[in-house]
């Protein structure tokens, strides 16, 4: 229940970073002490590549949806994106890197199926 609660608190305050445009606050909220600690199981080194972006400035870093992938905000890309990928080769896992930026557009449909 303490982790259910926790994570109601996290997305709480990721919801007030937004809306603040508190970059700090929001890669702070970037927790997840429900789910994370059993999916990082699946991800080889995945505590060492968290470290390792947030070592090389990363705001915050997490596993996205079910994973495998993992996502970080803040910092210098390029540098906290090499930080991961030396973390995964290190464990012995070949990886991509993909960079993006946030957007204000919202929810559109980018194919037609």
């Amino acid at each position: 229940m303490r982790e259910a609660a926790a994570n109601l608190a996290y997305a709480s305050r990721m919801a007030a970073a937004a809306a603040l445009g508190d970059a700090r606050l929001f890669g702070e909220s970037i927790c997840d002490r429900l789910i994370e600690p059993h999916r990082a199981r699946m991800i080889p080194n995945f505590y060492g590549v968290k470290a390792a972006a947030l070592e090389a400035g990363a705001l915050g870093c997490s596993i996205a949806g079910g994973g495998p992938s993992l996502f970080a905000v803040g910092g210098n890309p390029e540098e906290v994106g090499r930080a991961m990928a030396d973390a995964f080769q290190e464990a012995g896992v070949e990886s991509t890197l993909y960079y993006s930026k946030p957007s204000s557009t919202g929810v559109r449909v980018l194919d037609e199926l």
